[in-house]
């Protein structure tokens, strides 16, 4: 079996798992144009676009015309190898899962692609869109690896995107009530993301909040982390916001944040807040260093004397 058809049968389980009724439409028609499967939702049919990459997570999303046709209210679902170093394994543990939406997963795919072949539209057109695990250095005509570690950061195992399977009895399941606004940012509507909750300045993280209930959440700290070790920040540079200021490790840190329920104390919770401050700033500006940003940060959220 093919990698691509592997891809497309472990996203139906998976669908299937979490209780939507899914269809293969390769079933019918051999590499159906654009989409592998759909479901049926709380608000109607969902258009499902899969991509699976065997080793190296370097992922092929198609050529610009096809991905062009992802509509807003669509998604692309991405399964990968764990690290660059493996192959992609099909089984519990085997891979990555990213949920991205198709209208975010367009536009910003086709932005980094026309960015890398500048004038060249004849070779952009007929070229592969790729993303892959890689750090671009500053001034690089690529961005594909930081495209690659947004969508890493933001949309991993996103399943809370998704709109809701339709109930066995035919009654929509309930809806979360942010739902409606994450479909207008899945459209493009940014002014959508103002009436996102914000508490004390905490971003709202790319399909994850974080922020709930008033406070950071150790979960959206334990994120902020990933993606500030998977960009290359050195643990210093997060052992100088954290408030006892000593050295530790990413694995140390990830540990603690994974193992509590809430975060308990206010040195913890600035301590998020000052995550969240670079790697939004980061996500938004690569080129910024992480030592400006930490400066900043710190400058917002003073540690405690």
């Amino acid at each position: 079996m093919q990698i691509g058809d592997q891809g497309e049968a472990e996203a139906l389980r998976l669908l299937e798992l979490k209780g939507y009724n899914v269809r293969n439409l390769n079933a019918s028609r051999r590499n159906h144009p654009t989409y592998d499967l759909e479901i049926d939702t709380s608000l109607g049919n969902v258009l499902i676009s899969v991509k699976a990459a065997r080793a190296k997570r370097d992922i092929s999303l198609g050529v610009p015309r096809s991905l062009q046709r992802l509509a807003d209210n669509s998604f692309l679902i991405v399964l990968m190898p764990t690290d660059q170093k493996r192959e992609i394994e099909f089984v519990p543990g085997g891979y990555h899962f990213l949920v991205v939406p198709g209208g975010v997963a367009r536009r910003e795919a086709l932005l980094m692609h026309h960015h890398y072949w500048g004038e060249e539209a004849a070779k952009a057109a007929r070229n592969t869109v790729r993303i892959k695990d890689e750090v671009n250095r500053p001034g690089s005509r690529s961005r594909s690896g930081h495209v690659f570690l947004s969508w890493n950061h933001r949309f991993r195992d996103a399943w809370h995107l998704l709109p809701s399977p339709v109930a066995v009895d035919g009654k929509s399941e309930f809806r979360r009530p942010e739902l409606a606004t994450q479909e207008k940012i899945n459209r493009g509507d940014q002014s959508a993301e103002a009436h996102m909750p914000i508490v004390s300045g905490a971003h709202y993280l790319g399909g994850s909040y974080s922020a709930a209930n008033g406070s950071v959440t150790p979960q959206a700290i334990v994120r902020s982390l990933k993606y500030l070790s998977e960009s290359g920040l050195a643990v210093e540079g997060v052992c100088k916001m954290h408030h006892f200021n000593r050295r530790q490790s990413y694995a140390r840190f990830i540990t603690y944040f994974s193992g509590i329920g809430q975060l308990g104390s206010e040195t913890n919770r600035k301590f998020g807040e000052r995550l969240f401050y670079v790697v939004e700033s980061h996500k938004k500006d690569p080129s910024i260093g992480f030592d400006k940003l930490i400066r900043e940060a710190l400058a917002k959220w003073p540690l405690p004397q």
